[in-house]
């Protein structure tokens, strides 16, 4: 694919970074179309916008340090773990970091957590959309060795993944995966029943399609229980129960 950008002289710039920046963008961008329409005040937003995307990149990249199998390479080389443009962001570090900062930012400005994250929840979907089209062009989280007729073979030397062998083009089955809940989003949008209906679909459909892509995917990220699981699947786990439970809770007519 196109790991590379655009390269000067001894300025790289990658494809995967200028594509994530412009997934906070994008994503900026719907969230506040339908904040518009919930009478939200915008300058709070922004606010917590800068918020999400300072705690959503530490958290990434805690996670890749703590979880991807390389913290002991991470303990040599303490300097490496400040290069995020090289690479090595887990989303759901991203994902968990941002959501405890929207609730510790929402409390103290006295704003609805739960109307908040319906408006949030399609613009993360779209984010990821772009985001792993940038996964895709770095042939990073790429997939298992195939021999399957849409099988991805990367040849340039800066992509991350193994070269000039078939693999599964897990990062485009991400692409498909959230554009799919993207689209589900807006339409259960305006035929939502309760406040976070969105946010915990997106939860609970999110959680469903990661933990099935994981099992063709051949990237350090960690593994458990002897090679059973891996971090991303563990955490989908948790995530689809507690979505389903608060789900459960707060549908109409729930006994709490």
């Amino acid at each position: 694919m196109y790991p590379v950008f655009l390269r000067v002289g001894s300025l790289t710039l990658y494809t995967h970074g200028v594509l994530t920046a412009f997934a906070f963008l994008a994503g900026i961008w719907l969230a506040l179309r339908h904040a518009q329409k919930q009478n939200m005040d915008p300058d709070r937003l922004n606010q917590l916008f800068i918020y999400i995307l300072i705690s959503s990149i530490v958290g990434a990249r805690l996670f890749s340090v703590l979880f991807d199998g390389e913290f002991q390479w991470y303990r040599a080389h303490p300097s490496e773990i400040l290069k995020v443009w090289q690479g090595g962001l887990v989303y759901y570090g991203g994902f968990i970091f941002a959501v405890v900062t929207s609730v510790i930012f929402l409390n103290l400005r006295r704003m609805p957590f739960w109307t908040t994250s319906d408006v949030l929840a399609p613009a993360v979907s779209l984010g990821q959309v772009i985001g792993r089209i940038g996964c895709l062009a770095a042939a990073d989280s790429w997939g298992k060795p195939t021999q399957v007729a849409w099988a991805i073979t990367y040849t340039d030397p800066d992509a991350l993944a193994p070269l000039n062998v078939p693999l599964h083009p897990t990062e485009f089955y991400m692409v498909l995966g959230n554009l799919l809940i993207f689209s589900l989003l807006l339409w259960r949008r305006r035929r939502k029943n309760f406040e976070g209906q969105i946010f915990l679909e997106y939860g609970i459909c999110y959680s469903i399609i990661r933990f099935g892509i994981e099992f063709y995917r051949d990237d350090p990220r960690g593994m458990w229980f002897g090679d059973l699981l891996s971090t991303a699947q563990i955490i989908s786990i948790l995530l689809l129960l507690t979505s389903l439970s608060f789900y459960v809770l707060r549908r109409p007519g729930a006994k709490t």
